[in-house]
């Protein structure tokens, strides 16, 4: 009669497995584990303010630029926006804004006419004011300009505004002298295409980019099941190596209740 050998698990071939597991899961853990730490640190880091300006990354997200920006020439500076991105000359200002509807130089200050705000910036684009003006007129602004004085004027509906030296009191405007209206322009090809980058730059944040990596999701549509996959390859990492330990637990065990009885017998 044939007997047959009972197959059993040989610790070798788990020392195998568990040796090319770990080596498979490697890359996807070590993504996994410094994502982990710098999203465990976005405040201090500031990931969602840092943005990729690297092409190569943005192409791969498939960002590209704003494209037909508005213009206004006040003196020698030009103001544009670029999607919610509005800038002087090649200075950014800070924060996202409303299309503007038109722009004008008060001395030293830039006024930049948005729906329902006047924007006050310096020649570098920093904020001085935000002037609310919509509890003064009865709706949008359409159209921004200056009077004969240099008043600022702006048009709402069908009326026209003047405001006072402060920018603080706006007042119905009757006057037939000739309104100065700002009126669009054309950027110059070179700061067109400079703010164009620019712009691309300041679209993804870090801490996007860091969530993708950490859910797969950067690799596309099938980035999350490999990530699925890795922490799978964790667990049975996990419990091959505990079974190897018991293993050789066991082993040890064995090896030293052989060595007592070899002693008792001697």
């Amino acid at each position: 009669m044939t007997r047959h050998k009972r197959r059993h698990f040989k610790p070798k071939s788990i020392y195998l497995w568990h040796r090319y597991l770990g080596l498979a899961a490697a890359v996807l853990v070590f993504i996994l584990s410094v994502t982990g730490l710098v999203l465990n640190r976005t405040e201090m880091l500031n990931l969602d303010s840092r943005y990729i300006r690297s092409d190569l990354v943005l192409d791969w997200y498939g960002i590209e630029a704003s494209q037909g920006a508005s213009a206004y020439k006040v003196g020698e500076s030009y103001i544009s926006q670029f999607a919610e991105s509005l800038y002087v000359d090649q200075h950014k200002v800070p924060g996202g804004y409303m299309p503007m509807v038109g722009a004008v130089g008060l001395g030293p200050i830039i006024a930049i006419g948005l729906p329902d705000t006047v924007l006050l910036l310096t020649r570098k684009g920093r904020v001085i004011d935000r002037v609310m003006i919509r509890q003064n007129m009865p709706g949008e602004l359409t159209a921004m300009g200056l009077g004969a004085r240099g008043t600022l004027l702006v048009r709402a509906g069908d009326a026209v505004y003047r405001a006072d030296a402060d920018l603080l009191q706006w007042s119905s405007w009757q006057g037939n002298r000739a309104i100065k209206w700002a009126t669009p322009t054309v950027l110059p090809a070179a700061l067109g295409d400079q703010l164009q980058r620019e712009q691309r730059y300041n679209i993804l944040p870090l801490e996007r980019v860091m969530l993708d990596l950490h859910s797969g999701r950067f690799f596309g549509r099938y980035g999350v099941y490999v990530m699925d996959a890795a922490a799978i390859i964790l667990l049975l990492l996990a419990a091959s190596g505990v079974w190897l330990w018991w293993q050789q637990n066991r082993k040890r065990r064995q090896h030293r209740k052989h060595q007592l009885k070899l002693g008792v017998r001697a």
